[in-house]
């Protein structure tokens, strides 16, 4: 099997073999790359004169999975050779000399693990929540669920002539709007998972490249899909109530809905107590009634879940939190 690192050298020397002419000139750069949960070796195919306004990352990392799997270097470098020349003619154009602080509308929060991204933050304005932080993006596109996002830097926020506070606000109230929090029993998702389940096989494919956050085996979404606790409890109306998952209404980067004490009062409210918050993920948090749970159980099949190798950038925390009623706080249990 060849090295990583020897994939990723023939990558960088052979991909302008696979590139039309008018791409003679451009440079091919690698490098590190910090993203959520993780740091990436990064190719970008650059103009002469530095003028791209954008250029498509290729995350090495990545198709070096699909030669695990298929071993063709020619294939892969056809594939990714398609995927820069259309993000050249298709999205370039499209961005241009953007004027960011005219898409102020468009700016949203999402929730990261603070210890895990730790380097990624110094570039980034952001704002603590317990063992989280809070991060921000431009939504610049949508297809589908497919969001096409530019983080917020330090730069950026000093482009948009906003203090640290104004962003927050504005965020707050852009994802609200924009991805209403949702929140749903532990039977209408299931039942959601199923219809979605029947779907693929119809259509013999995949839902969750729509981008959608696959269920994953094992991991405490896996509740939603297979229906093990669904089927267990049945007929125990009480108990069901009192577990809710709340995400967002396209159900992608939905645990910021944590960030709305109103939203997390409802859930308590109709559960009528206190509850404790699984961080299942970055798309989704679980609640449940501490009337029905027993946290040590919940932070050990947390933590289990997240040591899943596929976790990877969905993970959000491995600690339990717990929200109180009458207090109206959210800390960690």
């Amino acid at each position: 099997m060849m090295s990583y690192e020897l994939f990723r050298d023939i990558v960088s020397e052979r991909i302008k073999e696979f590139l039309p002419e008018e791409f003679g000139d451009y440079r091919v750069e690698l490098r590190r790359v910090r993203k959520v949960n993780q740091s990436l070796d990064c190719l970008n195919l650059m103009p002469p004169d530095n003028s791209a306004a954008a250029s498509p990352n290729i995350y090495i990392e990545e198709i070096y999975k699909e030669f695990e799997e298929f071993q063709d270097m020619d294939r892969l470098l056809k594939q990714t050779a398609e995927l820069i020349v259309y993000t050249y003619q298709k999205l370039q154009p499209s961005f241009g000399n953007i004027d960011f602080s005219q898409w102020k509308d468009q700016i949203v929060i999402n929730l990261v693990n603070r210890e895990e991204n730790e380097e990624l933050l110094k570039e980034l304005p952001h704002r603590d929540l317990l063992d989280l932080s809070v991060i921000y993006r431009f939504i610049m596109g949508k297809s589908g669920n497919n969001l096409a996002t530019v983080r917020v830097d330090h730069h950026l926020l000093e482009e948009i002539r906003m203090t640290e506070d104004e962003l927050h606000r504005l965020a707050l109230e852009n994802t609200r709007r924009m991805f209403p929090v949702v929140t749903q029993t532990m039977d209408e998702m299931r039942i959601t998972a199923e219809e979605m389940l029947e779907e693929i096989d119809e259509k013999k494919t995949a839902v969750w490249e729509e981008g959608a956050p696959c269920p994953r085996e094992g991991s405490v979404s896996d509740i939603r899909a297979r229906g093990k606790a669904g089927g267990e409890l049945k007929g125990k109306s009480e108990i069901i109530n009192s577990i809710q998952f709340i995400t967002n209404s396209i159900h992608l980067q939905g645990a910021a809905g944590m960030l709305y004490d109103d939203e997390l009062q409802a859930v308590a409210d109709k559960m009528k107590s206190s509850f404790y918050v699984i961080p299942s993920s970055v798309h989704e948090v679980i609640a449940v009634s501490e009337r029905f749970a027993d946290p040590g159980v919940l932070t050990n099949m947390l933590r289990e879940a997240n040591a899943m190798e596929f976790v990877g950038v969905e993970k959000l925390s491995d600690n339990l939190y717990f929200y109180d009623r009458d207090q109206r706080r959210l800390s960690i249990a």
